[in-house]
């Protein structure tokens, strides 16, 4: 389940990526209607960047609350080594 989750905000961003540059972008280049007070340009733009938003914070707190397969230790639990080597 957990690379179905992380294969979706992959295509959420390649189909953002199409979207927002050129020419996925030409169909929406246009200025009217005005939606929010935004030209629909504009709109379209802040409405895929939320959506990134949402999809980063989604697959965040996906992998956090998921358990690692790997053993390998979490960032935080690792053993930082101390940069203090008792020279005066």
């Amino acid at each position: 389940m957990n690379i179905l989750v992380r294969a979706a905000a992959i295509g959420y961003f390649v189909a953002m990526a199409i979207a927002v540059t050129y020419p996925g972008y030409l169909p929406f280049a246009r200025v009217r209607p005005f939606i929010l007070g935004l030209p629909f340009a504009l709109f379209w733009q802040v409405a895929w960047i939320c959506g990134a938003v949402i999809a980063l914070a989604a697959l965040f707190f996906w992998e956090k609350k998921r358990p690692r397969s790997s053993g390998r230790p979490v960032p935080s639990e690792r053993h930082r080594p101390s940069t203090h080597d008792g020279t005066p």
